[in-house]
């Protein structure tokens, strides 16, 4: 199975916000309940990044900076969300 070309993009912004973050290590022996908080705490993030932005749908193309802020903290949502899964499919 092919992924779609928006998934694909989207694993791309992840992976960029990954290797940022590559000097903090691995998730594999975080508790995975920390992992939990750290993707409620970017969740919220996401939140109040679309609350503040005040932008309607249809008009997001003006908002260039405002769409990337929602990209990033989408993607550490994704990336908590991930890890999660990671643990559960390497542990046990």
């Amino acid at each position: 199975m092919t992924p779609r070309e928006s998934v694909l993009w989207f694993a791309n912004r992840m992976e960029r916000k990954l290797v940022v973050n590559d000097h903090k290590g691995g998730w594999l022996d975080e508790d995975p309940m920390y992992l939990l908080r750290r993707c409620r705490q970017e969740l919220d993030e996401l939140s109040r990044v679309l609350r503040d932005a005040d932008i309607c749908w249809s008009t997001w193309g003006h908002f260039g900076e405002g769409k990337m802020l929602i990209v990033n903290e989408a993607a550490d949502v994704a990336n908590l969300a991930m890890m999660i899964a990671d643990q559960a499919r390497n542990k046990g």
